[in-house]
């Protein structure tokens, strides 16, 4: 029997009391202040989200390396050092007492052709003590981003990692560092803290994306976050798939592995939603921008509110003019960019 929306999941030692998660969220409308600290409207709603029903929130982006060069803008959360958990902790707190399960994206960038092997080490502690903090923080677990075309996804892609290092040559070298971490944070946090690695469907392609999965699943990574990468995909959905290459992507990686595998993208209804899962598409479904609309978008879904009446984005792919985006102040409700009675 396939399993519904609503239905629990474990993932590591963790239950989620649904199968709706709330996607990371870079929100740079909330710029932060110059020691990358989230200011308390960042922290305000991401509590604010805690209480939407949803079974998991996972928190991003968290830069687990010093922003010397401002390469950030100041627009990203830190996690260098210890003070800037302090939020983390706050949100961790809200989260548990709203029954969420709640994870810290971790994410850093750069040009993987200029870190030298010593480099490469020194990062794999960056990201080793950024998850410490996160689980002293009382964070659940940690998503290591590794999609998007960011600096990690470039090491799972032999089109982008032409190393000569330990870190690249061959399939085990481009899977070294992801390797090495994995083992670092079980070791260190303990094997009910959850690390979840969020990867391109299509890396270099999707024969080469299951492999990748595969490999993942080996290593102990509790949970594949599924989205795009640095390569353009190269297996696009059949015609009769209701959603983009992005979420099918996400379903060819979850026939690949035994590990819970969430899809993302443009997922807006909740017909879609429970398409995705109830036919075994997927084991979890993550929200971004709908719950940026409406905090209480799983709450709606999962109590039935119907498509017509349910406030959602839209999809309108408007970024210039898009309040996640942080350009226009005033939220989607006020601007037609969203669907469904607003009261």
């Amino acid at each position: 029997m396939c399993p519904r929306l609503d239905d629990p999941i474990t993932v590591g030692s963790k239950t989620l009391r649904n199968r709706i998660v709330c996607a990371p969220l870079s929100r740079i409308d909330h710029t932060l202040d110059e020691n990358c600290l989230m200011r308390p409207e960042q922290i305000a709603f991401y509590k604010r989200l805690a209480e939407g029903g949803m079974g998991m929130i996972i928190l991003g982006t968290n830069i687990v390396t010093p922003d010397e060069e401002g390469v950030f803008f100041n627009r990203m959360a830190g996690l260098w050092k210890d003070e800037q958990a302090d939020a983390l902790r706050e949100i961790a707190t809200h989260c548990h007492e709203n029954g969420v399960v709640v994870l810290a994206q971790l994410s850093t960038e750069g040009e993987i052709g200029r870190f030298s092997t010593e480099e490469m080490h020194a990062l794999e502690q960056y990201f080793l003590d950024a998850a410490i903090r996160a689980w002293r923080a009382g964070c659940d677990g940690v998503e290591i981003h590794a999609g998007h075309g960011w600096f990690l996804s470039l090491f799972l892609d032999p089109a982008f990692n032409t190393r000569t290092d330990e870190y690249g040559v061959d399939f085990d070298g481009r899977m070294r560092f992801f390797r090495n971490i994995r083992k670092a944070i079980a070791a260190s946090c303990g094997p009910d803290f959850i690390v979840d690695i969020r990867i391109a469907g299509s890396t270099p392609d999707a024969e080469g994306a299951a492999k990748v999965a595969r490999a993942l699943e080996e290593a102990g990574y509790d949970m594949l976050h599924v989205s795009f990468g640095p390569s353009p995909y190269s297996t696009l959905p059949p015609a009769d798939f209701p959603g983009d290459f992005v979420c099918y992507g996400g379903t060819l990686i979850h026939k690949a592995v035994n590990i819970p595998v969430m899809c993302v993208s443009c997922i807006n209804t909740g017909e879609f939603a429970r398409y995705l899962v109830e036919n075994d598409l997927c084991d979890m479904v993550a929200v971004g921008r709908s719950m940026c609309v409406n905090p209480d978008w799983a709450h709606d879904v999962l109590a039935g509110v119907p498509a017509d009446k349910l406030r959602t984005c839209k999809l309108c792919r408007d970024a210039a003019d898009c309040y996640w985006m942080g350009i226009d102040p005033r939220p989607c409700g006020e601007r037609e960019h969203w669907v469904g009675d607003p009261e």
